[in-house]
């Protein structure tokens, strides 16, 4: 199984727009093309002033996490164009052994 992990750290001030954004339009294409896609907070601690989530996805298929790592880059240009340095993020892409 390979996992894709998307990590956040987005600014408190923008959290409550960021959460509303990926739960309405990030994650239900995320589902479409990806299994078992969930949102976490971060509980460790932060910057003062950042909230840290992190977005997992997997799937059985390179070719399948492929074509969603295309997509995701539509969403992370979305996110860049709303929130700017609000909000900011690094993709991690694991082989689960």
């Amino acid at each position: 199984m390979i996992l894709y992990n998307t990590t956040f750290g987005v600014e408190n001030n923008a959290t409550e727009a960021w959460i509303a954004f990926m739960k309405t339009e990030f994650m239900p294409t995320m589902a479409q093309e990806l299994d078992h896609v969930s949102l976490c907070k971060i509980l460790t601690e932060n910057p003062e002033g950042l909230t840290s989530f992190a977005l997992h996805g997997s799937s059985d298929s390179h070719e399948q996490l492929e074509a969603w790592q295309v997509t995701e880059q539509i969403f992370l240009r979305q996110l860049k164009t709303q929130f700017g340095e609000r909000v900011l993020w690094f993709s991690t892409i694991m082989e689960e052994v």
